[in-house]
C-alpha cells in the first residue's frame, strides 16, 4: 500500500473542501484558519515521521520521501498561509531525509549532488513550492522569503540547473512582493546566498557540468541577470552610512558574476550610488550653511559686547562724578532695553537656524570614487557601456559642484572613446553623448569647459566617415553657443568658433559631393544656421543663410526625380518656411 498517495489524497480532500466552504468569503486567510482542522497538519506531520522511521531505510526510496513533503508543504501553503513555520518545518524533514539518504556535506564544504532525476526534480518543487506567485507566503510579514530556513542549503544538493531554477524562483518572489526592503547587510548577505547560481559561478563545479549548463543561452542569461538587476532598488536604509556599507556588499557579491554578468547587474549600481551621492551631497550642504548661520551668529554677538565694552570705557571719571540719580537710572534703563533686545534677536536667530542631520561618515566624495572604481573596473571589457557611465557619473558630480571630479570623469570618457572604441558607430554614438554631457554641465571654469569642447569638436572632425564627419562637426557648434534657455549649461558662448564649426561642416558636405547624401548634408546644416541665428548668436547674419539656401536649390535642381528629391525637397521646403516666418531673407 503507497501510504503516501493516502496521506496526499487526504490532504487534497480537506484543503479542496475548506477552498469551497469559504468561497464566497472575502477573508479567504482566516476562513482557511476556521474551516481547516487546527491540528490536522500537526497530525499529517506524525504520520509522515512514523513512515520515515519505520521505512526510511528500506521499502519507500527517497523520490517518494520527498513527494509526501511536497505534498504537506503544498496543504500548508494551502490551509495555513503566512505560516512560516510549517514551511521550515518541511525543508527540515527534507534535510533529516537526505542526510539519511546519504546526503550530507563533506569536509571541503562540498555537497554531494542528487544523481537521480526524479528525485531532483521532487527536491526543487518542494523549494519551489513557497515561492511561486500564488503561494501566500506571509504576505503581511516583510522579508518572509529571506526567512525560509535551509533554503539555500537545500538547494547545493541539486544540480546546477536546477539550482539556477530555484534561484531565479527567489528573485521573482522578492520582486513581486509588494513594499519588500532589503535594509541590512544580513538581509543582502542572505539573499545572495540564496541566489549565489546566478550571481557567480560554482566553486566546486561538478566535472561533467558543461560550458552551456554553466553560462546558459545569451538569450536566458540576460534575461535572468536583468531580474537580478532590479534587486538593487530594494537595497534601502534611512541612513546614508548605511545604504553606502549596503551597495559596497551588494557590489562585493555581483563583481563575481564575470563579464557575462556584470554588464548589466553593475550598471544600476553605479546608478544606486549616484542617487545616493547626491542625498548626501545635500546634507553637506545643509550642514555648510547651519554652520556658516552659527558662524555669522557667534560673529554678531561678538560685534554687539564689543561695542557695549567700548561704550563703557569712554565714559570719563569726570563723567561718572556728574551724572545725576535720574540720569543713572535712564542708564539702567536703556542698558535694560538693550538686553531684552539682544536678546529677542538671539532667540530669533536660533529659530531660523535648523540644526540639520548630523555630517555623514562616507561624504559625497567618497561615493564617487566608489562609482569610478566600478566603472573602471568595466572599461576594459564593455567601454562603450563605461564611457556613458562616465557621463553620467560627470553630469552628477557637476550638479553636486565637484568641478574637478567631473573633469576627471569626462577625461577618462576621452581615453576610453580615443583606446577603445575603433568602430565608427560606436564613435558616433559616443560622440552624441558627448556632446549633449557637455550642454547639460553648468559648473565648468571657462578654461577646463574650452579644453573638453575643443577637444569633442576634433573628434568630430576626425570621424572615418564623411557623411557622420559633417553631421558632428556642425552638431559640436552647439557647445560654443548653448541656449539660453538651458539653464543647465555652462553658458560659456564663442560665436566666431560656432561660425567655424559650420563652414568646415560646408566644406567637407561639399568634398563629399559624389556622395547621394550630400544636398540632405547642405540642409541639415542650414537647420543649424537657422538655429542659431534664432539663438541671437550675432556672427550667424542672414547673408551666410541666404547663400545656403541659393546653394541648396542648385543642387536639388540638379537631382534625378524621384523618392529621395521629393524627401529632401520636403524636408527643405519646412526649413525654407521657417526662414521665411521669421523674415530672415525675403521670399522670391
Amino acid at each position: 500500500v503507497n501510504v503516501r498517495l493516502i496521506l496526499e489524497s487526504m490532504m487534497k480532500r480537506l484543503a479542496a473542501g475548506a477552498r469551497e466552504a469559504n468561497s464566497s468569503n472575502k477573508d479567504t486567510e482566516s476562513s482557511l484558519h476556521n474551516k481547516t482542522p487546527p491540528h490536522a497538519f500537526q497530525a499529517f506531520t506524525t504520520c509522515a515521521n512514523k513512515l520515515l522511521e519505520e521505512k526510511g531505510g528500506n521499502g519507500v526510496d527517497l523520490a517518494e520521501l520527498l513527494r509526501l513533503e511536497a505534498a504537506m508543504l503544498e496543504f500548508a501553503l494551502e490551509c495555513y498561509p503566512g505560516r512560516l513555520d510549517y514551511v521550515n518545518h518541511c525543508f527540515t524533514t527534507c534535510g533529516a531525509i537526505l542526510r539519511a539518504a546519504g546526503y550530507i556535506v563533506t569536509e571541503d564544504s562540498s555537497f554531494k549532488l542528487i544523481q537521480d532525476e526524479q528525485e531532483a526534480e521532487q527536491l526543487e518543487r518542494v523549494l519551489s513550492l513557497p515561492l511561486q506567485s500564488g503561494t501566500k507566503l506571509g504576505d503581511k510579514e516583510p522579508n518572509a522569503v529571506l526567512k525560509l530556513e535551509l533554503l539555500s542549503e537545500l538547494s547545493e544538493f541539486l544540480p546546477l540547473r536546477r539550482r539556477k531554477d530555484v534561484a531565479l524562483a527567489v528573485v521573482q518572489s522578492i520582486l513581486s512582493r509588494p513594499n519588500e526592503k532589503l535594509d541590512t547587510i544580513d538581509k543582502v548577505e542572505q539573499l545572495f546566498a540564496m541566489i549565489s547560481p546566478l550571481v557567480k559561478d560554482p566553486k566546486n563545479r561538478a566535472p561533467d557540468t558543461d560550458a552551456k549548463t554553466l553560462s546558459g543561452d545569451a538569450r536566458e542569461t540576460e534575461q535572468e541577470q536583468l531580474l537580478v538587476a532590479k534587486l538593487t532598488h530594494l537595497f534601502i536604509h534611512p541612513d546614508t552610512d548605511g545604504l553606502f556599507r549596503i551597495l559596497g556588499t551588494a557590489r562585493r557579491h555581483l563583481g563575481q558574476g564575470g563579464l557575462q554578468r556584470i554588464k548589466y547587474t553593475l550598471v544600476p549600481l553605479v546608478f544606486r550610488a549616484l542617487a545616493l551621492a547626491r542625498q548626501v551631497r545635500g546634507i553637506e550642504r545643509l550642514v555648510a550653511e547651519y554652520k556658516e548661520k552659527q558662524k555669522s551668529t557667534e560673529e554678531g554677538e561678538t560685534r554687539d559686547t564689543d561695542a557695549q565694552q567700548g561704550d563703557e570705557e569712554t565714559t570719563t571719571t569726570e563723567e561718572k562724578e556728574d551724572t545725576t540719580n535720574e540720569q543713572s537710572e535712564k542708564t539702567k534703563e536703556e542698558t535694560s532695553t538693550a538686553a531684552e533686545e539682544k536678546e529677542d534677536f538671539a532667540e530669533k536667530k536660533d529659530q531660523e537656524i535648523a540644526v540639520p542631520t548630523p555630517q555623514p561618515q562616507y561624504s559625497s566624495r567618497k561615493v564617487f570614487q566608489f562609482v569610478h572604481e566600478i566603472v573602471t573596473a568595466m572599461a576594459g571589457s564593455f567601454p562603450a557601456i563605461s564611457l556613458s557611465l562616465f557621463l553620467d557619473c560627470a553630469l552628477e558630480a557637476d550638479r553636486c559642484g565637484f568641478k574637478a571630479i567631473a573633469y576627471e570623469f569626462v577625461s577618462q570618457a576621452f581615453i576610453l572613446y580615443e583606446d577603445e572604441l575603433p568602430d565608427s558607430k560606436a564613435q558616433l554614438k559616443a560622440l552624441h553623448l558627448m556632446i549633449g554631457s557637455l550642454l547639460a554641465t553648468y559648473n565648468f571654469d571657462e578654461t577646463d569647459y574650452d579644453a573638453l569642447v575643443t577637444k569633442t569638436t576634433q573628434y568630430a572632425a576626425k570621424m572615418l566617415k564623411k557623411p557622420d564627419q559633417c553631421r558632428m562637426v556642425a552638431t559640436a557648434s552647439h557647445l560654443f553657443w548653448p541656449s539660453n534657455n538651458d539653464e543647465s549649461s555652462s553658458g560659456h558662448r564663442d560665436g566666431r568658433r560656432v561660425l567655424e564649426c559650420l563652414q568646415r561642416s560646408l566644406k567637407i558636405a561639399d568634398a563629399s559631393m559624389s556622395n547621394s547624401t550630400s544636398p540632405g548634408l547642405f540642409v541639415e546644416i542650414l537647420d543649424i544656421y537657422l538655429i542659431h541665428f534664432e539663438r541671437a548668436n550675432p556672427v550667424i547674419t542672414p547673408k551666410y543663410i541666404s547663400g545656403l539656401v541659393a546653394l541648396i536649390q542648385e543642387h536639388i535642381q540638379n537631382m534625378d526625380p524621384g523618392e529621395p528629391r521629393a524627401a529632401l525637397q520636403a524636408h527643405y521646403n519646412n526649413t525654407l518656411a521657417r526662414i521665411h516666418s521669421k523674415n530672415i531673407i525675403p521670399r522670391d
